[in-house]
C-alpha cells in the first residue's frame, strides 16, 4: 500500500458526490437535489474548488440530506465525526484487503461472503444477480481502456481490513480487470468506526 498523505473532510465528501452524481441507483437523485436548489454541477461537482468554504458547505449538505452524512442515518448511521482521512493507492493485487460494507444487500449478492476478491471471482457463475453483473463488467471494461474513476471510499477500525464506504460496483470490476496502474482510496481511520452500522 503506498501513502500519500492526508486528505482532508472536504476531499472525500467531493470524490463520494463525483462517484455518485452518474450512479444507477441515487444519480437521479443526486441531480434532482441539484436542480431543486439550483446548483451548477460542473462548478460544485465536476470542478469543485475545495478552497471555497462556501461551496464545500453545500457539498457537505447535499451529502447529509441525501445519505444521512454528520446526521447518523441511512448509510452514516453511527459514522463517528472523529475520523481522519488520508490517501493510498493500492495495486491490484492488494485489492484482496477490501471487503463490501455489512449492507443486506451487498450481503446477499456476494452469498454471505464480504471479500471483493471472492465475489469479483465468482460473480461470472451467479445468475441471480445478472442486472449487477453487467454494471460491474462494464466498468471493469472502461477500467481496460484506460478511463480514470473518482478514488474508492473506504473506512477502518484497525489495520487489517478496508471496508467499502463507496465503490463496491468499481472494487469489484478492478479485481476483473487487473488494472497496471495504482487504484486510488481514500482511507478513513477510527477506533470508534466499529460502532458504524455497516462496518
Amino acid at each position: 500500500m503506498n501513502e500519500r498523505g492526508s486528505a482532508t473532510e472536504n476531499e472525500m465528501i467531493s470524490a463520494f458526490l463525483r462517484a455518485e452524481m452518474d450512479s444507477p441507483k441515487l444519480g437521479n437523485v443526486y441531480r434532482g437535489y441539484m436542480t431543486w436548489c439550483g446548483l451548477n454541477r460542473k462548478s460544485l461537482i465536476d470542478q469543485a474548488d475545495l478552497a471555497d468554504a462556501k461551496a464545500n458547505h453545500t457539498r457537505a449538505k447535499m451529502l447529509t440530506a441525501i445519505q444521512g452524512y454528520r446526521a447518523n442515518r441511512g448509510l452514516f448511521k453511527g459514522f463517528p465525526a472523529d475520523v481522519q482521512w488520508r490517501r493510498v493507492e493500492l495495486t491490484h493485487l492488494e485489492l484482496g484487503r477490501l471487503k463490501y460494507s455489512n449492507f443486506p444487500r451487498w450481503i446477499t449478492l456476494n452469498g454471505g461472503s464480504r471479500s471483493v476478491v471472492d465475489r469479483a471471482r465468482s460473480i461470472e457463475t451467479d445468475l441471480t444477480v445478472e442486472k449487477v453483473k453487467d454494471r460491474i463488467k462494464a466498468v471493469a471494461e472502461k477500467v481496460r481502456q484506460g478511463h480514470y474513476f473518482p478514488g474508492l471510499i473506504v473506512v477502518e477500525a484497525d489495520s487489517l481490513d478496508l471496508i467499502l464506504v463507496d465503490g463496491h460496483i468499481r472494487a469489484t470490476a478492478y479485481v476483473q480487470a487487473e488494472p497496471s496502474n495504482e487504484i486510488e482510496l481514500l482511507v478513513g481511520s477510527s477506533s470508534l468506526l466499529k460502532h458504524w452500522a455497516y462496518y
